[in-house]
């Protein structure tokens, strides 16, 4: 079994959360066709009904609450499955499990970027070492901003030093797994453009058939298209 997990906090000062329930639901249907279970981490679980949710009480700013709902599912994992963190506007693109390849306890994908060098729409988190998992997410949970983006910059800062990536794009497409170590936790530095990727035009399929592909910004109004044409096949 893996669990693809979303926190999902909707909040009545932000109401375009609604935007997001055509999203989570094609989240939904691309884990679930690959034969994972989609699990939602919510604060509101009668607004989520329609899901398999986990319902736990949570921080009101968004950034404290994304981390609260993920520190949430790990404290009842048993530690013995896979587990994916994803953000609401991910599709996963293909089964998950050759992603865990029994080298590491959590995957990161790495960017060149100052202040967020992590991308955390999805961390993959393998079987074996719960309270190394914990340890690494309540101490990103505690030095956590309420900015918008803190969640991520907390992430890359309890994954610091963050290697970097090659500058050149064909070194970039080539690049391979870190694995390093922080406090006990095998830590891998996974290429984006395998784990993590961001579609660059509209209705094309990703060649490398990546693990996830994630949705960020305007071309969230792409995912459906790219869910029916190339996932679910409706």
């Amino acid at each position: 079994m893996i669990d693809v997990v979303t926190v999902f906090a909707p909040r009545p000062e932000h109401p375009q959360w609604r935007d997001y329930m055509p999203l989570l639901r094609l989240q939904r249907d691309s884990a679930t066709h690959f034969g994972h279970q989609h699990v939602m981490v919510t604060d509101e679980p009668e607004d989520m009904r329609e899901f398999s949710s986990l319902a736990v009480e949570l921080p009101q700013p968004l950034m404290l609450a994304q981390l609260a709902g993920q520190v949430a599912y790990l404290e009842q994992w048993s530690g013995e499955h896979p587990a994916l963190f994803v953000d609401a506007d991910c599709l996963v693109t293909r089964a998950l499990d050759a992603a865990f390849d029994g080298t590491f306890d959590l995957g990161l994908t790495h960017r060149n970027d100052v202040k967020s060098p992590i991308n955390n729409g999805a961390m993959y988190v393998a079987p074996g070492n719960k309270d190394g998992v914990l340890r690494f997410f309540r101490g990103a949970l505690a030095i956590c901003g309420e900015h918008w983006g803190g969640d991520q910059e907390a992430i890359s800062a309890m994954a610091a030093p963050v290697p970097k990536i090659p500058e050149d794009k064909d070194a970039r497409r080539e690049a391979k797994t870190i694995l390093e170590e922080r406090d006990g936790l095998r830590l891998a530095f996974l290429n984006g453009l395998d784990y993590n990727v961001s579609p660059k035009n509209e209705g094309v399929r990703h060649k490398r058939n990546p693990f996830v592909v994630h949705f960020k910004g305007d071309t969230k109004a792409w995912m459906a298209r790219y869910a029916r044409e190339f996932v679910l096949g409706k």
